[in-house]
């Protein structure tokens, strides 16, 4: 990482030297290929990848899995996005809305307040 501090990642491997350099091409390397594909020449270019991969690369953060799973609140806005469809922001519509994401108006109150979303009056 930039700041060298290193993190532990699982790598795939295969016994055999031929059958890992063959996959080592296809994965690692196409990747690789990828990520400089985009030359940030005139503009920063800003790559997030999600795999499981040690790159010959430095990288300014590495996140869990879990850190990058949106909240219920950001999936309800983009499919409503998505979809053409308006997305309410009052905890009752919402839960009427998408039952399947909000099982409860106070499940949608609390998500509301930890989003920091304006309250509609």
């Amino acid at each position: 990482m930039a700041d060298g501090v290193g993190r532990a990642i699982r790598q795939p491997r295969h016994p055999d030297p031929f059958v890992k350099t063959v996959r080592w091409s296809i994965t690692e390397g196409g990747v690789l290929q990828a990520i400089g594909r985009p030359r940030g020449v005139r503009r920063a270019v800003r790559i997030t990848l999600l795999a499981e991969l040690a790159l010959p690369l430095t990288v300014a953060t590495v996140d869990e899995w879990r850190d990058a799973q949106p909240d219920r609140l950001t999936v309800a806005t983009a499919e409503a996005g998505l979809h053409g469809r308006a997305m309410p922001f009052a905890p009752g519509d919402m839960h009427r809305a998408r039952a399947d994401l909000w099982y409860t108006v106070k499940a949608a109150e609390r998500d509301l307040e930890k989003s920091n979303t304006p309250q509609p009056l």
